[in-house]
């Protein structure tokens, strides 16, 4: 199984990266009229719309719903006919958390997202590790502690208790399709 990344499809001839770059747009916008607007879920609000943001980013990039063969980490032997799940090596919540803690949207669109089995994501369940358990720093301790074996797109398998942000960050700029959106992301971003 490879990376891939989906085809965007729109009369506009916009680009993956010119999608995500306008979901973060989006969000941002969104946010401050949460704020302006809100007042008895404000709090709410605010987490909500971030986290359907991060997802739908997360879509477009081939990270979630149907579309799931974008996802830089899958779990080692791994039957592609199984019913498959693209889960946040660090839980979305625990991302919303972040975000409200001043990481950029933009970095947290490309956190580690792992495609594995429905039947592995549901011992995290079972152990009580679907929002907990995680490290920021290692993200993938939650699989160690759930013996969920993890390799990367090019069949490296890592280490779960020790691989680390910086090991992910290193990932991301050895795959040429992720690191070429988040270049582009970034320059949007910044121009904008």
């Amino acid at each position: 199984m490879t990376i891939s990344i989906p085809g965007i499809r729109n009369e506009h001839g916009a680009t993956t990266a010119d999608v995500v770059a306008e979901q973060i747009a989006l969000c941002k916008a969104n946010l401050l009229t949460i704020d302006k607007v809100a007042v008895f879920r404000k709090p709410r609000e605010k987490r909500d719309e971030i986290n359907r943001r991060l997802r739908g980013c997360h879509d477009f990039m081939g990270m979630a719903g149907s579309r799931k063969f974008g996802c830089l980490y899958r779990e080692v032997n791994l039957d592609p006919e199984a019913a498959l799940v693209c889960e946040h090596a660090i839980p979305v919540t625990a991302l919303v958390s972040l975000y409200e803690s001043n990481i950029p949207f933009e970095e947290l669109v490309f956190y580690p997202v792992a495609l594995i089995s429905r039947v592995s994501d549901q011992r995290f369940g079972r152990l009580g590790l679907t929002k907990s358990g995680h490290d920021l720093q290692r993200p993938f301790l939650r699989y160690d502690i759930a013996e969920i074996e993890i390799e990367t797109h090019f069949g490296e398998k890592i280490s779960c208790k020790d691989w680390t942000m910086s090991d992910h960050w290193k990932l991301v700029e050895k795959t040429p399709e992720i690191a070429l959106i988040r270049t582009q992301v970034l320059r949007k971003i910044n121009e904008g």
